[in-house]
């Protein structure tokens, strides 16, 4: 028999509190630093800086320390296996043929009306050789890397003697710098097609005698001229015959832009794993449950039956309490990467932004 009362520990308050975890470090972890690598030593120097000051629980110490150190092993591991392996013979010479010539493929393949989709020849061969042109000043960069990709495979060695947090942003980094020509290529198509959706709701409105009152935020009715209609209807016809063309193109980079985010919030996610999974209270939680109370509850001792009496005992935190900023990251990613989401995000011409959390990183 128990009695149904639960006090959380202060222990336990580390973990949990009434709205979620009291300290998120997970989904905090993806703060605005433009730089994955900056944002990892900033990261490591706040954890050193709090192992030092020594104040913290016990179970948060040594379950940062064992985080860090499992991250150097990996760390030290990688930067072997990239000193015995040539990866430069097998990476080097297919950087610029994946970054770029795969890019003017698809520039003239949409340029050549692909599966019988006529698109408008000078604004297509506008975009394709815009583009083109972008992407091959990129070139460039490509190859500078190419002839020095044995120096960037060194750095990369040994940045993980820092730990393999360290390793991930690096190629984070890396891959930003290299796709560097397909993000602007995807803004200034975003840009072309948002103008081009506003326009239609525009005209849309115009048709149906109706104007957006910006002070109101709302849509009236208004009474407009035969000039302004036969302009409207010009305007419209202009871009019926354009918008096959605008969407075209922004639809191949915005799927190269999701790819691109789906691969970064990836590596984020291993590298949040590293440097927050709760290795040490998971161990505890196994071989000694006591030791990480989440609550306490009387239950009846019937040893004598004359005597009762009421002993006081420990309930150990639970898995699910441990795991709660995991589950919350799990949420937050469900939210940013709900397909509907982003299908909506794409087909209005919103900016598919890199997944990012409003609170600090060091708390």
């Amino acid at each position: 028999m128990e009695v149904c009362y639960h006090r959380h520990s202060k222990r336990s308050r580390r973990f949990y509190s009434d709205d979620g975890p009291a300290d998120s470090p997970v989904v905090d972890y993806l703060a605005s630093y433009p730089s994955a690598t900056l944002n990892q030593a900033i990261l490591r120097l706040a954890q050193l800086a709090a192992l030092l000051r020594g104040n913290q629980p016990y179970n948060v110490f040594f379950n940062t320390l064992w985080l860090i150190l499992n991250d150097i092993s990996l760390g030290l591991a990688f930067s072997s296996f990239l000193s015995e392996n040539d990866i430069n013979a097998l990476l080097a010479n297919r950087l610029e043929p994946c970054l770029i010539h795969t890019i003017h493929r698809l520039l003239n393949w949409l340029d050549s009306w692909p599966a019988g989709l006529k698109l408008n020849t000078e604004l297509s061969r506008f975009y394709a050789h815009s583009l083109a042109l972008l992407s091959h000043t990129f070139t460039h960069l490509v190859r500078l890397l190419v002839d020095h990709f044995q120096l960037t495979l060194t750095i990369a060695s040994i940045v993980s003697h820092f730990g393999a947090s360290f390793a991930l942003a690096f190629f984070i980094d890396v891959v930003s710098l290299l796709t560097a020509h397909i993000t602007i290529s995807y803004a200034l198509s975003r840009i072309v097609y948002r103008r081009t959706i506003l326009a239609v709701r525009s005209l849309f409105n115009l048709f149906r005698g109706k104007r957006y009152n910006v002070l109101r935020h709302r849509t009236d009715n208004w009474e407009y001229d035969m000039d302004q209609l036969l302009l409207g209807t010009i305007v419209f016809t202009l871009l019926a015959f354009l918008a096959p063309t605008i969407f075209a193109y922004y639809a191949l980079f915005a799927a190269l832009r999701v790819a691109i985010l789906l691969l970064f919030a990836s590596l984020e996610i291993l590298i949040a794993f590293l440097n927050h999974f709760p290795l040490f209270a998971l161990v505890l939680r196994i071989k000694d449950p006591a030791r990480i109370p989440g609550s306490m509850y009387f239950e009846v001792s019937t040893d004598d039956p004359q005597k009762p009496s009421l002993e006081l005992k420990s309930q150990p935190l639970p898995l699910s309490v441990i795991f709660s900023q995991y589950i919350r990251l799990a949420s937050f990613l469900a939210t940013h990467y709900n397909p509907l989401r982003l299908l909506y995000q794409l087909f209005i011409g919103e900016y598919l932004a890199a997944m990012t959390c409003p609170s600090s990183l060091i708390q």
